[in-house]
């Protein structure tokens, strides 16, 4: 995991990273369980923390990843399920007008039309040869 802090005081010595700002577990085994570890003791060690990277993590979901994550870290910014190159705004060639496609960090997701037009990525898979395809909700 990749990690970014601030400077550590000496009076915050008992609390294992407090000034975490930034954590990158992405390809990790980590769960739901590993990541509500993060939460807690949540005066201490969530008080600066503002981003998660779990880009390609198999195991936790995105109800407990995007959703309760937030609740439980007040100050969380970011959890981020998908590459940063999948994430903005796309046009799609599809039907007589364009779509517009938006994807989020978390993987939720947006669409312009009115049927089937908002879910989620709930899971992306790196092959062998490079390439990524995932499951969606909507």
């Amino acid at each position: 995991p990749t990690t970014t802090t601030t400077s550590s005081s000496s009076s915050s010595s008992s609390v294992l990273l407090p000034n975490l700002q930034s954590i990158s577990m992405r390809r990790s085994p980590v769960t739901n369980g590993g990541l509500r570890h993060l939460a807690f003791p949540r005066e201490q060690r969530t008080r600066h923390l503002k981003e998660i990277d779990i880009t390609f993590c198999p195991h936790p979901t995105y109800a407990f990843a995007a959703l309760a994550l937030r609740r439980l870290i007040p100050g969380l910014e970011v959890v981020r399920r998908l590459p940063e190159w999948l994430v903005g705004v796309f046009e799609t060639p599809f039907g007589e007008e364009k779509e517009r496609h938006v994807y989020f960090a978390d993987g939720a997701f947006e669409f312009s039309r009115e049927r089937e037009s908002s879910g989620y990525v709930r899971g992306l898979r790196v092959h062998v040869a490079g390439d990524v395809d995932g499951d969606v909700d909507g």
